[in-house]
């Protein structure tokens, strides 16, 4: 899965990508009339909390750390390694 820079849009309640792959031209969530609106490529929007947008904005660096953990000396506690390993699974699950 390519990281995409995800970051708080212009608009309240909105996250928006730079890297808008696979989203159709003219939905009006990417391309032009999208960056000068959203501020780029939309990902999602009408998210209320603050707390929210800002977590989903971060969802792909907080993909790719998690991607970039090791344990190979199993120095990770066995129950946090197992977390680890579920939210990569859950992030990358995509039909």
């Amino acid at each position: 899965m390519k990281k995409e820079n995800w970051s708080i849009g212009k608009t309240g309640g909105c996250v928006v990508t730079d890297t808008p792959d696979g989203l159709p031209e003219n939905s009006g969530h990417s391309g032009s009339d999208a960056h000068k609106y959203y501020g780029g490529a939309l990902v999602c929007e009408s998210v209320w909390r603050n707390k929210d947008v800002a977590l989903i904005s971060a969802a792909p660096d907080m993909l790719e750390a998690l991607q970039n953990l090791e344990n190979d000396d199993n120095s990770i506690p066995e129950h946090a390694w197992k977390m680890v390993q579920n939210a990569i699974r859950k992030a990358t699950n995509v039909s």
